[in-house]
């Protein structure tokens, strides 16, 4: 079989790396009555369990850009999937200390995502609007996976909910070797590249834009997310049987696909 040609291998490895960030997150929620049954989590606890990568996501995700101008932002990109396999791997080890810390490195790994516009920008240029359709269905697509298929899959093997978190860390260290893939192609255009120098943080309060964009993504993210994160519960609470409940939170994200991939192309 011939290589697929650059650009398919760059479509391949962003879809390959959004998919995976969002699995990693979205994964734990349908397990969440099953992993409080075996551990004797309080709810305060599941929450903070299920709170713990956004907070990194969000409190870290500042970092990224300075690290993308000192090493390059496919390279922290490649550094951040690697921790990610590593921290799936953390987090289904026994004992309530390795869920937990494991879930604070998927966080930090996954704080690299906001790098992946700029890439994408860099790349594609006046095409970019439908890469970043792509890009953020594929992150949907992920949280139908995570959602839909991890409950399922847990009783069609017979594994423990552990074993079945570990298990799509296969799937994430698959992504990490098509990025690789595609890094190591002879491109020129694919080493170190210039991140543009972002303003003092200090000067982002004064700005109503910046506010603006701040209270629009939060608000959006606080429905989301905040429903992600119980909506499970909350079905299997009202009788709903688990692999059902894990069902109904992938149509939440299945519903979005469509205007996920067209509103970036239409804009």
């Amino acid at each position: 079989m011939s290589p697929l040609p650059k650009p398919s291998w760059r479509l391949t490895a962003l879809a390959a790396v959004s998919l995976n960030l969002s699995l990693a997150t979205s994964a734990i929620s349908p397990l969440l009555p099953t992993i409080r049954h075996d551990t004797g989590l309080s709810a305060a606890d599941g929450g903070l369990l299920i709170t713990i990568p956004l907070f990194c996501m969000g409190s870290l995700a500042p970092l990224a850009p300075r690290l993308a101008r000192r090493f390059g932002a496919e390279h922290v990109i490649t550094v951040g999937l690697a921790v990610l396999v590593a921290s799936m791997l953390l987090r289904s080890a026994p004992g309530i200390a390795a869920l937990f810390c494991g879930t604070l490195l998927l966080g930090a790994s996954a704080s690299g995502n906001v790098l992946m516009p700029g890439v994408i920008k860099r790349h594609f240029g006046q095409r970019s609007g439908p890469v970043i359709g792509l890009y953020s269905t594929a992150g949907l697509a992920g949280s139908v996976l995570g959602a839909g298929a991890t409950v399922p899959l847990m009783r069609a093997t017979g594994l423990s909910w552990r074993a079945t978190l570990a298990l799509w860390a296969v799937v994430t260290a698959l992504a990490l070797l098509i990025w690789l893939r595609r890094m190591n192609r002879n491109d020129s255009s694919d080493g170190t590249l210039p991140v543009p120098v972002l303003p003092e943080l200090r000067n982002l309060f004064h700005d109503n834009l910046a506010w603006q964009v701040a209270l629009y993504y939060g608000v959006q993210n606080l429905v989301y997310n905040g429903g992600a994160a119980w909506f499970p519960s909350l079905f299997v609470a009202h009788g709903v049987p688990q692999s059902d409940a894990g069902l109904l939170l992938a149509i939440v994200s299945l519903t979005g696909m469509i205007a996920t991939f067209a509103v970036p192309v239409l804009a």
